[in-house]
């Protein structure tokens, strides 16, 4: 009897064990999924580029604001924000910043992590310009200047993109850039 008693408990052992283990590895990767995973698909009607055209104030008559989003992944994208102004005697738009990011979309939540950005303003709140966008990264004191993580929320009607930045209430409306 004592026999019998000692095999069932090995075979239940046995069972335990096998049970555990693939219970063990089923959650371990369920558990281990990547974040985003769980975030929503970027839609396809905001990928591509994105326009405001305004009104500049005092030397500067002109300015563009532009957003070009490209998706990576389904649920992950590159995004570049520009902002260009044309002074009276620019023969050309001159870019005072873009800012190129990784993004996601979570939700009516674009959010931004930045990788890059360049400049062809010489330094920041001067009138003195490159010829071409300097580039800055990780490490550079001048990339520390700018705005490392953002989050914009969107909406897409037809074909306009309206986007209010962070906790800011001013909603702007960029036309698609065909």
């Amino acid at each position: 009897m004592e026999e019998m008693i000692n095999f069932l408990n090995l075979k239940l052992n046995a069972m335990k064990t096998t049970l555990i283990i693939p219970l063990f590895l089923l959650t371990t990767l369920l558990f281990s999924q990547n974040k985003t995973d769980d975030l929503e698909k970027i839609p396809d009607q905001l990928t591509g580029t994105w326009e405001i055209v305004l009104p500049g104030e005092g030397e500067i008559p002109s300015q563009i604001f532009r957003w070009v989003f490209n998706k990576t992944s389904g649920n992950n994208g590159e995004s570049e924000f520009h902002w260009l102004f044309k002074r009276k005697e620019d023969p050309k738009y001159i870019t005072v910043a873009v800012l190129v990011s990784d993004f996601f979309v979570d939700g009516n939540t674009i959010r931004t992590s930045l990788i890059k950005a360049g400049s062809m303003q010489k330094e920041l709140m001067k009138m003195e310009f490159y010829d071409e966008v300097k580039w800055y990264y990780p490490g550079d004191p001048m990339f520390g200047k700018f705005h490392q993580e953002e989050f914009y929320i969107f909406e897409i009607k037809e074909n306009a993109l309206l986007l209010k930045e962070g906790n800011n209430d001013e909603v702007q409306k960029y036309s698609k850039v065909e």
